[in-house]
Parts: C-alpha cells; structure tokens; sequence
C-alpha cells in the first residue's frame, strides 16, 4: 500500500515538475502537444 503511494507521488512531482518546466519556456510549445500526450 504505502509502495504504491509513494509511487503515485513519484510521478504525480515529476508531470508537475515537467508541467513547471513547459509553463517557463510560455507559449512556445502547443496546448494540442501536451494534451495529446499521456506522461
């Protein structure tokens, strides 16, 4: 139980790390791009 919350949590900081990483670069990359991937 606690292996797959820590597992949830590994990932969950790393798609808002990348999420963090896209919103500094601004707009350059398209909404369509980030949607149409599943991280």
């Amino acid at each position: 139980m606690d292996k797959m919350l820590k597992i949830n949590l590994i990932q969950i900081f790393k798609v808002n790390k990348l999420k963090s990483i896209v919103m500094k670069k601004g707009e350059q990359i398209p909404l369509q791009l980030n949607t149409g991937r599943k991280l």
